[in-house]
């Protein structure tokens, strides 16, 4: 009856509100430069270039038994103007002039309020304008009036767009019992049910689909989203690759949705070089849409890749300017870079277009401690995040003498954060200057090495948990064939640790769904990471420690010897750092300050009283110390 699109409108709207009340107070480990506040953005579009046309509504309705006798007298009381006025407003709104269209309805409305076409295209026309609330209400009068199918579909569009699902539901329903193959009527009941988490009714409806209609592609594309909400990430992603497979139209065009919800689960699934490489290859061929640059964006920021997030979301941002989230991604990535005028800029740029947009707010703040006098912002580091605080003698004192300092040098810092660490924490430290420089061309240049010793066995060795180091783990993972009958070897020798972030992540590939690690700070707030069900399995695991093993290299060896039965650790006893760090940067000055903020544990098993004892002992420190032991253990089972 209608043609509808940009349904995606309608989830944007709902996860923006989603956003104001999610308030995460996410955990920074080990200098993780990343945005804090970031989340997820809501994709799974459900956007579709169907037409529903009017049916020829004076024709459908005007002969129907229940209003032929009104039709009579009409036809005879109507005037000239009338049919005039009639034909005037079927024309604007089949131009596409709602506007006009509605002025058009309101005029025969007010001779007859009972008109059911006038009301019926005052209601449509209303929805393309996107005023949902006042179209609900004349496509509800002209229901009183009469239905048929067309009727009812619309009715649950627009409740589907009020975010009225069950009664999207109800309506769509009433449509599919007078049509039983009304395409539009199953796919929009589908997406109500998705959006109610109800995704066996909603896989039902995409199989009914199927039944009329064979290989269908929104079919197709709902079971890409009912797996990828369910985490079936490679079957979501299959099913968007079907969707765009079997889309077919007479003009050629593509499936746009099914593409975009594609980088949707790839983005999910973690796989951010993939999603990468999958949005750079197809953006050209929707050169007027801006979600690829934006999933560009978001990649590259998770990432680290700062200035590469700036200029992918500057992409986007001339697709779509009036979008007040680009702008505060950009504000964040000019943050992170330490660029707090241009970050202030856009923030300032996000706000004009939406006063309320939660990242700008929050934003804000973060500026306004930026923009305080150096030594303040250390103390106010330490302060709100050192976890042996409460035992530091003459805090205060201390950092009111640290105050005083009209200019500080790196010295003076390096004295006041003498002067509060406690004697015994040995994981509070300062780095500056050239050691500063090599930290930073270190983790720039760090990767792992992978080989295979000999079939089946294969050896993956990780110096330190990076940015990105994940993702160079899982992309070798996926690579592998038939990885349950591999051994995977994982080789954390001389590993001090790194992110914690980056070693949850690759926890996350070989772990069943689970709380794989918790950090707990000096309040007691406990901050998990999690594992979904998805897991890459292998035949063995042997993990290769030893003295200088540390922090998230435990954690990656103590979180697999719990949750795994085919883990074999080998080596000397780990370091036994069960505490995890917060970074305070200056790129500026050439600085870094580790601040020792919270305790971490495995299903409550830290590793701060007892080193992570090996399953094998050996003395010596050479790879072919390891790999003997290795083969002694795997002949002896």
């Amino acid at each position: 009856m209608f043609e509808k699109n940009n349904v995606q409108n309608n989830f944007k709207k709902q996860m923006k509100e989603l956003e104001k009340e999610l308030i995460q107070k996410e955990k920074l480990e080990s200098g993780a430069f990343t945005n804090p506040y970031y989340k997820g953005r809501f994709y799974g579009y459900t956007d579709l270039d169907t037409k529903r046309e009017f049916l020829g509504k004076v024709k459908t309705i005007v002969f129907s038994p229940t209003v032929i006798t009104i039709v009579a007298i009409l036809i005879i009381a109507l005037s000239v103007s009338w049919s005039n006025t009639s034909n005037n407003m079927i024309k604007a709104y089949e131009s596409g002039n709602y506007t006009k269209a509605i002025e058009y309805c309101d005029k025969i409305l007010s001779k007859n309020p009972n008109d059911f076409n006038a009301l019926a295209y005052k209601g449509s026309s209303l929805a393309y304008l996107e005023n949902y609330e006042e179209a609900i209400i004349n496509l509800k009068k002209a229901e009183k009036i009469d239905f048929d199918t067309s009727l009812y579909f619309e009715i649950g569009y627009t409740d589907y767009e009020l975010q009225n699902y069950n009664e999207a539901i109800t309506y769509l329903n009433k449509a599919i019992a007078l049509d039983n193959r009304y395409l539009d009527a199953y796919i929009f009941k589908a997406y109500s049910l998705v959006a109610l988490e109800m995704y066996e009714e909603a896989d039902k409806c995409a199989d009914e689909i199927m039944t009329f209609y064979r290989d269908n592609a929104y079919a197709y594309n709902i079971k890409g989203l009912t797996n990828t909400y369910r985490e079936n990430y490679e079957q979501g992603i299959e099913n968007f690759e079907k969707a765009i497979e079997f889309y077919d139209e007479p003009d050629g065009s593509r499936f746009e949705v099914a593409y975009i919800n594609k980088a949707w689960a790839l983005y999910n699934q973690q796989s951010y070089e993939e999603c990468i490489e999958y949005c750079n290859g197809i953006k050209t061929s929707f050169v007027n849409c801006y979600d690829f640059p934006y999933y560009l964006g978001d990649c590259y920021s998770i990432l680290g890749e700062h200035e590469k997030a700036i200029s992918a979301y500057e992409e986007a941002r001339k697709l779509s300017p009036k979008d007040s989230t680009i702008l505060s991604r950009i504000a964040f990535e000019y943050y992170y870079l330490e660029k707090y005028d241009k970050s202030s800029e856009y923030v300032n740029k996000s706000l004009s277009l939406n006063e309320e947009d939660y990242e700008a707010t929050i934003l804000t703040d973060m500026l306004i401690e930026a923009s305080k006098p150096e030594n303040e912002r250390i103390v106010n580091f330490v302060k709100e995040n050192y976890l042996y605080l409460d035992k530091v003698v003459d805090f205060d004192q201390k950092s009111a003498t640290f105050l005083e300092k009209q200019e500080i040098t790196l010295l003076d810092i390096y004295n006041f954060l003498e002067s509060v660490r406690l004697k015994d924490d040995n994981f509070t430290f300062f780095i500056f200057d050239e050691y500063y420089d090599m930290m930073l061309e270190e983790d720039l240049n760090n990767k792992l090495e992978y080989k295979t010793l000999s079939d089946n066995i294969q050896y993956i060795k990780i110096d330190s948990f990076t940015i990105g180091i994940d993702e160079q783990f899982k992309s070798v993972l996926k690579k592998l064939p038939n990885p349950q009958e591999q051994t995977l070897v994982i080789d954390l020798r001389d590993n001090p640790g790194g992110l914690a972030t980056t070693a949850n992540r690759m926890l996350d590939f070989l772990l069943p769904e689970c709380v794989i690690s918790s950090m707990v700070d000096r309040t007691g707030e406990i901050f998990s990471y999690d594992s979904d069900k998805n897991l890459i399995s292998f035949k063995h695991i042997y993990i290769f420690v030893n003295e200088e093993s540390a922090s998230s290299s435990e954690l990656l060896t103590l979180a697999l010897k719990t949750y795994l039965d085919n883990v074999t650790v080998i080596g000397r006893p780990t370091l036994g750092k069960g505490v995890s760090q917060k970074a305070f940067e200056s790129k500026k000055n050439k600085y870094m300050i580790f601040l020792v903020d919270a305790y971490w544990n495995v299903n409550e098993i830290s590793v701060s009283n007892q080193k992570i004892q090996p399953d094998i002992k050996i003395k010596g420190n050479e790879l072919s110390h390891y790999t003997d032991a290795m083969e002694k253990h795997l002949l002896g089972k």
